[in-house]
């Protein structure tokens, strides 16, 4: 075997690696422009509110910024595009208030409800342009608001009103005098409102109310200040002071404590580079920044000694910087002409690229072992390669057989000074002191591991050695002395060695070892032969091949098999299978067991690294710095002098820490926005959700500040009745409820990571929709006791109706039984019962036989009917014959007919019992006429439309005749009368329209007698 000469690569050394220490490098910036979502790409100024949103302002008008998305604030209120949009500067004042500078006006926003104030100040409108163009806004710690403009300094009160002003200019100055008075505005130490100017500087005296003009306090240059009218100012801390002179050309650092000034001058090269728009900005305690026409520079701060380094070297040579802001996690934000910067998180994964001089084609590290802090790669045909522990490359050797490339693979420490790598011929012995190579050939056995393919190594606990090779259903063990060899095969005494390939050996707690392929064979090292094959696992599904196995500190086994996701055995729980889809293993990846952490490729091409006792996992992507379509080694592998790492890619060596780093947090997700029916929107809502019954349809809007990952964000929300309510998964932060019945709910929202880079954050809001007011209590109770009077005054109702029927029953039984003691009077039974005597006394035995008959059928009918509210017409009919009939028997001088209209049914007519007897007993007792010897009695009975007419008719003396008699006038007055009043309590009790109507018949010129007209509704029945 030839070794060719070493192929030396260094990487070339960073200059003044001192000086890049805190170095802006734009690579480690995300950019965002007008095709991300900003309005304009010339950003003026950028600050943070208190709830954490980064406000951006631009010539087209302020912007929030949440980490995803940016919204201008015409779209928060849209009362605000009335308004100059081009921003100055934006101010952060306080909780929830920001101070907005433009052009033509200063404004107040309250950053919770997104209402505003404008401050004021009430001049000449030919001044306004210079007036109201606003240079900055800021809040004292008593709560008054400076405006800082082109003509001079307001004050205005907590409630937006002028307190006091200065005034500089008037309008014969338009035209005559450069109006640029105000500059920015500073909080002194002691909480007071400072303001820089042309003129020196201003304070607000809180006590007097009135603004002092560059007053001796402070201990300040006050020459310089006044002479100097474009100095930036600015606090380091409490009492620190930081400008910038652009006519002196110095920077200047004073210690308010103790009135010590220190100047710094700078280089032509950086001053000519400054300019009256350059500001000094704090990035940490340590570093201070000053943007100049191009790039910007680092300043040193040593807060012990209160001196300042200037480093000349120009940071961002080709952006033009407008502004500078730290936020609140000491993030750097960017403002430029052509969009804003955002400073990144350190990604998870780093990268370390390397090359090989002359060397056209890719590298691919196939397996790293580290010996001593050095780092032995080997890489197929490009040999073996070593770097140091930064991963600089330091040597290349390339090893051949017949002057063909060596390809290697696999590596296994040996011991110190060895490593054994698999390679195309076998495996080769590589001392790490000497360098010297050399196949392994062992003496009784020479022919065993000669041009056989190795790629898989493996060392029990015992300390022999498993390799396997390019023949399927072998393999070879070397003891742990390295001397000798020992194959194992297919054969008579192991009849179950059939996985075919051997990819990977692992041992189990009982110290046997498993060959893994298409299927798994078990050595049982006490029995020294194959014991166990497993074609298929117990809740395997498909019928796939390719099996991994792995064992923890716990003897659970972990396998993974093409197509399904990860099966484990415990003796005490048996088989399981992991169910969650992000951890599918990808059987053609490598996998790699350190401790109990699992390192593995998923099919959805993503690094897990899974703990195999809490389950516990995190999830890295190409988001986190890493190519995923192009990993290359057989693996991962463990930095022994650190919890890092390594895999490899393309020419590039990747390095992760085990843990997740401590300081990634995501904030706490908050409800942002509640879109209401009609157009109602609800700004930050506070901890409780309160909504009319009419208010149970809503757009809701949440998120959280994530500056790092905005786009590692799954949402899922949940309107939890019970613990048993399940998450919804959302691609977006929006819930859409519709049609929420009321009642007491608890709205939680969830934001996780899909990676698992950082847990879960949850927020939780209780939710309350009104009841209807038909639900309300008090509601109820009114319905409830307007129902209970309502059934009161029914019961009430039903009570007096049924007193009043019953009273009429009463009432009508008391007539009715007025007219059967009217037909059955004494006088007619006394009259019946001579007649019958008579009769009897002259032997007329027949006679007196049928009148006793009649009479007796006249007293049960009478009787029976009496009962019934009413009886079908014929048996009225039938008692009036015989009441007529038994007349007859005692009155031969009159005669009497009954007509029946043909067609009427008198089987299914019913009418009042007992109504037509008394008018047919009074035409005969009093419609007779004793001059005549043939008195008639006609009834008839007809129908005349929907009613029945009953008529009596004699031809006796007429009605008018018999009421002038006195006798038989109040007897017969009586009688109508009882049959009017029953009439009248019928028609009352029943409404069947009964009528009577009596005719003298010598009014209608028709000779003597009486007509009598009983008419009623037939057209009922007996249940009326």
């Amino acid at each position: 075997m030839a070794k060719y000469p070493k192929a030396l690569c260094f990487f070339m050394c960073i200059l003044y690696a001192g000086m890049t220490l805190g170095q802006l490098d734009i690579t480690k910036f995300t950019k965002y422009n007008t095709l991300d979502g900003l309005n304009h790409n010339h950003v003026t100024s950028i600050t943070q509110d208190s709830t954490g949103f980064i406000w951006i302002g631009t010539e087209n008008g302020p912007m929030r910024f949440d980490g995803s998305s940016f919204v201008s604030l015409t779209t928060l209120n849209p009362l605000y595009a009335d308004q100059e949009i081009y921003t100055v500067k934006l101010t952060t004042l306080g909780k929830n208030e920001l101070g907005i500078s433009t052009t033509y006006g200063a404004f107040v926003l309250n950053t919770y409800d997104y209402q505003f104030h404008t401050l004021q100040y009430d001049v000449d409108a030919a001044l306004t342009t210079w007036t109201y163009n606003t240079y900055d806004v800021q809040k004292d710690r008593w709560g008054y608001y400076g405006v800082s403009t082109k003509t001079g300094f307001y004050i205005y009160d907590d409630l937006y009103q002028p307190v006091a002003s200065k005034h500089v200019y008037s309008v014969d100055d338009i035209g005559t005098a450069w109006m640029l008075y105000g500059r920015n505005i500073v909080l002194t130490p002691d909480g007071k409102l400072f303001q820089k100017n042309i003129e020196g500087y201003n304070v607000f005296d809180d006590d007097s109310k009135k603004i002092l003009r560059n007053p001796d306090v402070y201990q300040l240059d006050t020459a310089l200040m006044s002479h100097d009218g474009e100095l930036q100012l600015n606090f380091i801390d409490s009492a620190t002071l930081v400008f910038y002179s652009p006519l002196k050309r110095k920077i200047y650092l004073q210690d308010l404590s103790t009135g010590t000034k220190k100047e710094y001058v700078l280089p032509d090269k950086v001053s000519a580079n400054l300019s009256w728009f350059s500001k000094i900005v704090v990035r940490n305690d340590s570093t201070l920044l000053i943007n100049g026409r191009k790039g910007a520079y680092i300043i040193k701060y040593d807060k012990a000694q209160k001196t300042l380094d200037f480093l000349p070297e120009l940071q961002l040579p080709d952006i033009e910087v407008t502004t500078f802001y730290v936020d609140h996690d000491g993030r750097l934000w960017i403002g430029t002409y052509a969009g804003l910067y955002k400073e990144n998180n350190p990604l998870p994964v780093e990268r370390f690229p390397f090359s090989i001089a002359g060397k056209t084609d890719l590298v691919n590290i196939k397996w790293m072992e580290n010996v001593n802090g050095t780092w032995y790669a080997s890489a197929l045909q490009d040999g073996l390669l070593t770097f140091d522990e930064h991963f600089n490359l330091k040597d290349q050797e390339v090893f051949t057989e017949n002057n063909v490339p060596v390809r290697l693979s696999k590596m296994l420490r040996y011991d110190k000074d060895h490593l054994w790598i698999c390679c195309s011929e076998g495996i080769m012995d590589y001392n790490v002191i000497t360098r010297q190579h050399s196949l392994l050939v062992f003496k009784e056995h020479p022919e065993y591991l000669k041009n056989v393919v190795i790629h898989e190594i493996y060392r029990e606990r015992s300390g022999d050695i498993w390799v396997s090779g390019n023949n399927s259903n072998s393999v070879f063990r070397i003891d742990k002395t390295g001397d000798h060899i020992h194959l194992v095969e297919l054969n008579d005494a192991n009849p179950k060695f059939k996985v075919n390939l051997i990819y990977r050996f692992r041992e189990d707690a009982q110290g046997n070892v498993w060959f893994c392929g298409d299927a798994m064979a078990r050595y049982n090292r006490k029995e020294d032969r194959v014991d166990s094959l497993v074609e298929k696992l117990p809740l395997q599904h498909n019928q796939r091949k390719v099996f991994i196995l792995h064992s923890n500190s716990k003897n659970e086994l972990w396998i993974s098999t093409n197509g399904e996701n990860w099966h484990t055995y415990t003796e005490e729980k048996g088989w399981s299978v992991v169910d969650d889809p992000k951890l599918n293993p990808d059987p053609n990846k490598y996998q790699t067991l350190i401790g109990d952490d699992l390192y593995f490729i998923s099919r959805q091409g993503k690094i897990i690294a899974l703990n195999t006792l809490t389950r516990k996992y995190r999830i890295l992507s190409a988001i986190d710095g890493w190519d995923q379509e192009k990993i290359n080694s057989y693996g991962f592998f463990k930095d022994p002098d650190s919890d890092y790492l390594i895999f490899t890619g393309d020419n590039v060596i990747y390095r992760f820490a085990s843990e997740l780093p401590a300081s990634h947090q995501v904030k706490t997700p908050f409800v942002s926005e509640i879109n209401l029916p009609g157009n109602k929107v609800l700004h930050h809502p506070d901890g409780n959700l309160t909504f009319g019954s009419d208010e149970n349809t809503f757009q809701l809007k949440f998120l959280t500040l994530n500056f790092d990952d905005p786009f590692n964000q799954v949402y899922a929300y949940r309107l939890k009745e019970t613990e048993q309510t399940n998450w919804i998964p959302i691609d977006q932060p929006e819930i859409n409820l519709t049609q929420i019945p009321p009642g007491h709910y608890n709205l939680e929202i969830s934001v996780s990571s899909k990676n698992n880079e950082w847990a879960p954050v949850y927020k939780s809001y209780p939710l309350f929709i009104q009841f209807p007011f038909y639900m309300q209590w008090w509601f109820i109770v009114l319905a409830i006791s307007g129902l209970a009077l309502g059934i009161w005054l029914l019961i009430r109702y039903r009570l007096k109706r049924m007193r009043f029927i019953s009273n009429l029953d009463r009432q009508v039984i008391e007539y009715e039984l007025k007219a059967l003691h009217a037909q059955m009077n004494p006088h007619f039974v006394f009259n019946c019962l001579n007649s019958i005597k008579e009769m009897i006394m002259s032997k007329d035995n027949k006679n007196a036989n049928i009148y006793l008959n009649k009479f007796s059928y006249l007293l049960r009918s009478t009787l029976d009917q009496s009962k019934l509210s009413f009886v079908p017409l014929s048996n009225t009919i039938d008692y009036l014959r015989h009441y007529l009939e038994m007349e007859k028997l005692r009155f031969t001088h009159f005669s009497y007919s009954i007509d029946v209209q043909e067609g009427i049914e008198t089987d299914t007519i019913v009418m009042a019992p007992l109504l037509l007897q008394p008018i047919v007993e009074n035409a005969i007792w009093h419609g007779q006429s004793e001059a005549l010897d043939d008195n008639q009695l006609c009834l008839r009975f007809y129908i005349c439309g929907d009613d029945l007419v009953c008529e009596v008719e004699d031809n006796g003396v007429g009605i008018n005749a018999v009421k002038s008699t006195q006798t038989s006038g109040m007897h017969l007055s009586s009688a109508l009368e009882n049959i009017t009043k029953r009439i009248e309590l019928l028609n009352r009790k029943h409404d069947l329209h009964y009528r009577l109507s009596i005719i003298d018949k010598s009014e209608m010129n028709k000779g003597h007698g009486t007509i009598v007209k009983l008419s009623f509704n037939h057209k009922h029945d007996e249940s009326d």
